[in-house]
């Protein structure tokens, strides 16, 4: 009778080792599958079926809708007022988004450069006064203006410079350009 016991026991101890061995074994694909959905494969130039996924997913997560259509997908932000808007609604020139009332507003006024600063990837935030201060005039004042980025290649240092630009209508250059300066100061 106890050695019926005992071998009870070795097959329940059997068991339990070969349980926690697959346990542990599930987690480990598992860790390596969630691995290799964060890293692209050095060797290829297409994202794996996994990292694809994980992109989706990531997207699906900030995900604005039109403001226009609550139950659609936005498709890009309106360069004026900032809101945004799906495919039906959105209007683009020259790389600018606009809804569609800003849109008439853009292309029946003439624009110009009210400012425009340099920025690096170690240095963003030098272009934060263009920013506020074209939301401070959106927000306060309903007068628009227009952020756009530009880049360019220095030859002599090898690198892209990234410049943000303000862009107002031309005939407020003037009195805007006297409030920006006291404004970012």
């Amino acid at each position: 009778m106890s050695e019926n016991i005992i071998i009870i026991l070795v097959i329940a101890l059997v068991f339990v080792v070969l349980l926690l061995v697959g346990v542990i074994l599930y987690l480990f694909n598992r860790l390596m599958k969630e691995k290799d959905m964060t890293q692209a494969p050095e060797h290829s130039t297409e994202p794996s079926r996994d990292l694809k996924k994980l992109k989706e997913r990531m997207e699906a997560a900030d995900v604005n809708y039109c403001s226009n259509h609550p139950q659609d997908y936005a498709k890009g932000m309106c360069s004026i007022c900032q809101d945004c808007f799906c495919e039906e609604c959105i209007k683009e020139h020259d790389g600018l988004t606009f809804c569609g009332p800003h849109f008439r507003v853009f292309v029946s006024h003439e624009w110009v450069e009210l400012e425009s600063i340099m920025t690096t990837p170690d240095t963003p935030e030098t272009a934060f006064p263009i920013y506020d201060f074209k939301k401070n005039l959106w927000e306060k004042e309903g007068l628009p203006a227009i952020i756009s980025t530009h880049y360019k290649i220095n030859i002599d240092t090898d690198t892209i410079e990234s410049y943000v630009k303000l862009l107002v209508r031309t005939d407020e250059l003037d009195s805007l350009s006297e409030r920006y300066n006291k404004f970012k100061h």
